[in-house]
């Protein structure tokens, strides 16, 4: 029985053995015929693999960034590419973490910002977009102050919410999606009036929106108004 254990142990010894010494033998492989032989640089290999992105020639970029990857680490451009690559294959958390990981806190490319925001947001990284938008200030960009001022709803943290919603309103925001969530959050505020103010006005850009009418139908009732509540009901706008 004692031989068996040993046995075993010495199996995984060596697999493990194995598995080290092949990758150190892999990573010499890839560092001798880019570095060397091909003498590959961040800019030649990001140049290459721009030009595969934009051909959508997915299968050789894909096994070629995972060598750029190891090779140049710290390449901006690089990781950028891999994290709209990742986007495009599936992985769109993982490259929107990527791209966002690029990105100058001073002056981040706008339309990148968005694109891993929105993905964040999709996925329901409330937290994270909140952390993201901290980092890069949307400034007067009415979307991503949007998405900020919903993710701070959604986290219950209602006074921020209203701050981003109306920043986002003040900013040219002024679509139906804007006034639901400001009818939303006026009411866990507790103030009714502002909140029916909002949904009558959002139900003007979108009268068929059922969330919007059950909203609407509720602030009615919480603020005594039974019958704009029955009116509004027998209107068919809301079914139970």
């Amino acid at each position: 029985m004692k031989f068996r254990y040993i046995f075993i142990a010495a199996v995984l010894i060596s697999t493990v053995v194995s598995y080290i010494f092949s990758r150190e033998i892999y990573h010499f492989y890839i560092e001798t015929y880019y570095l060397t032989i091909k003498k590959e640089s961040p800019e030649s290999s990001a140049k290459r693999a721009w030009r595969l992105y934009r051909e959508k020639d997915y299968s050789e970029l894909k096994d070629y960034l995972n060598v750029l990857l190891y090779l140049f680490p710290d390449s901006l451009e690089i990781r950028r590419i891999a994290g709209l690559y990742y986007i495009e294959d599936g992985s769109s958390e993982e490259g929107a973490r990527l791209i966002l990981s690029t990105l100058s806190d001073n002056s981040p490319d706008r339309r990148l910002l968005a694109k891993s925001i929105e993905i964040l947001f999709r996925k329901g990284l409330f937290v994270d977009v909140i952390v993201e938008l901290s980092r890069f200030p949307a400034g007067d960009d009415p979307e991503l102050t949007f998405l900020r001022g919903v993710s701070y709803y959604e986290i219950e943290k209602y006074r921020e919410a209203l701050r981003f919603l109306l920043q986002s309103r003040k900013y040219g925001n002024n679509s139906f999606e804007i006034y639901y969530y400001l009818g939303l959050v006026y009411e866990k505020l507790k103030r009714y009036d502002d909140a029916i103010k909002s949904l009558q006005r959002a139900r003007e850009l979108n009268s068929i929106n059922r969330d919007a009418v059950s909203a609407l139908i509720r602030l009615y009732q919480k603020n005594g108004q039974y019958l704009m509540a029955e009116r509004l009901m027998r209107r068919g706008g809301y079914r139970k």
